[in-house]
């Protein structure tokens, strides 16, 4: 297990390396503003951290995404998969390495935001913490149709580009599908319309990413290299 996760390390050090990027970068931002008030002599808003931990959280998506897209058909691009396919090395135990780094993206990433959303409990109120589930509800279901669509492509394609254009759309496409519907059917019922969209959107984009990553899992269990 351990040559497996220092394999997918080295194929995927870029995406690991520009995760950590996106993920710090707006608290740095945040840090040098609150430099900058100390030696001004302003007074800081706790409330910039916390568009921090969302900016964040937001940005760390798209390493989800760029792993999700590369982790299978990165393998087939650098021929490496039909090298792997001649190993003694059964299929689980790769899917286990790859799941185990998805794993623990997905822990740091909302580790440090969650982290950072209970030590702001105590000067936020009660309704910011009812926007921020909200907040934290779309985000979460929005990255797992990013991740799941993605898998799959990857599962499918021999381009890492293609597979993470296709997670990227999928989003998207159900985003304008649902303001569509929205605009057709409840121009006159606002309350409804954003029934649909607040509700029906993210639970639609956790379907899709779930369904999509079970299939791609499934087809690369299964599936014959090269």
């Amino acid at each position: 297990m351990n040559w497996i996760l220092w394999r997918e390390y080295r194929q995927h050090r870029a995406i690991l390396i520009t995760g950590a990027v996106l993920l710090v970068f707006p608290y740095l931002v945040v840090l040098l503003g609150y430099a900058s008030n100390q030696l001004q002599g302003h007074a800081s808003n706790w409330q910039t951290i916390q568009m921090a931990a969302e900016m964040s959280l937001m940005y760390s998506q798209l390493t989800l995404l760029l792993f999700a897209g590369s982790a299978i058909a990165g393998e087939r691009a650098d021929r490496s998969a039909e090298f792997l396919a001649y190993l003694p090395l059964a299929k689980s135990w790769r899917l286990a390495g790859k799941l185990l780094v998805a794993a623990t993206l997905l822990l740091i990433i909302w580790g440090v935001t969650l982290g950072v959303a209970w030590t702001l409990k105590g000067p936020a109120t009660s309704a910011l913490h009812e926007t921020q589930a909200g907040f934290f509800v779309m985000v979460a279901a929005v990255g797992l149709a990013l991740f799941g669509v993605a898998w799959l492509a990857s599962s499918l394609l021999s381009s890492s580009v293609y597979a993470v254009l296709a997670g990227l759309l999928a989003p998207l496409l159900l985003m304008v599908l649902f303001r569509g519907v929205d605009t057709m059917l409840f121009a006159q019922q606002r309350h409804h319309g954003a029934l649909l969209v607040n509700v029906g959107f993210p639970v639609t984009c956790a379907l899709v990413g779930a369904s999509c990553f079970v299939a791609g899992t499934l087809y690369f269990l299964n599936r014959v290299e090269p």
